[in-house]
């Protein structure tokens, strides 16, 4: 991951002034660890309370890996999947056939 992140920040440091590609280069990886992290708790056997946050992203996931794995990519940010239309419109009913 560090290798990356130097590529990340040389690519941003060729456009972006020293503090701003240091900022971005320090959003990229907190970014990246933030999404590691959400992956991680998700795929565990932690129980969320319902209508958490935790419950709602374990949902979306597992509906990328269980129903469909061509939909429901934009995991830490499911909001992108309904501005790139990956985000189909699924029957209440059949939310709970996922988990």
């Amino acid at each position: 991951m560090l290798g990356w992140l130097v590529v990340a920040h040389v690519m941003l440091r060729l456009m972006l002034p020293l503090p701003l590609a240091l900022s971005a280069t320090f959003a990229y990886a907190a970014a990246g660890l933030w999404y590691e992290y959400l992956h991680f708790i998700v795929h565990t056997r932690v129980r969320f309370r319902p209508n958490s946050y935790w419950e709602k992203m374990k949902s979306h996931h597992s509906r990328h890996h269980l129903v469909n794995e061509n939909y429901w990519l934009g995991f830490s940010l499911p909001v992108i999947d309904t501005w790139m239309g990956t985000n189909p419109h699924h029957p209440k009913s059949n939310e709970g056939n996922v988990e």
